[in-house]
């Protein structure tokens, strides 16, 4: 069926994890700058140093943050690659839920 439309399983799910990927990086990118931008006034209205800053700021937090918006993307298109394997291709693009 994937074929018909010119798809194999590879290229569907390269082409829905490279969607997802993007999906992904778009709000990190937005996020991390507004946080950069909200740390960096923050410096400068408390008046303290760069050094003071970074030993309190939360890395992990953000790393695991970073970690579980890949885990929770990925798990999805896993999930929606899935369905459109099993399904008939047509039926599954007029699907507007998947």
């Amino acid at each position: 069926m994937l074929r018909s439309v010119g798809l194999d399983k590879k290229g569907l799910c390269h082409l829905l994890y490279t969607e997802g990927f993007l999906l992904v990086i778009k709000p990190l990118l937005i996020g991390i700058s507004i946080l950069i931008l909200v740390s960096t006034i923050l410096i400068w209205l408390q008046d303290i140093t760069v050094i003071e800053f970074l030993k309190v700021f939360p890395f992990w937090g953000v790393v695991v943050y970073i970690i579980l918006t890949f885990a929770i993307i990925r798990g999805i298109y896993m999930v929606a690659s899935r369905k459109i394997r099993r399904d008939i291709i047509v039926e599954v693009l007029k699907d507007e839920t998947v």
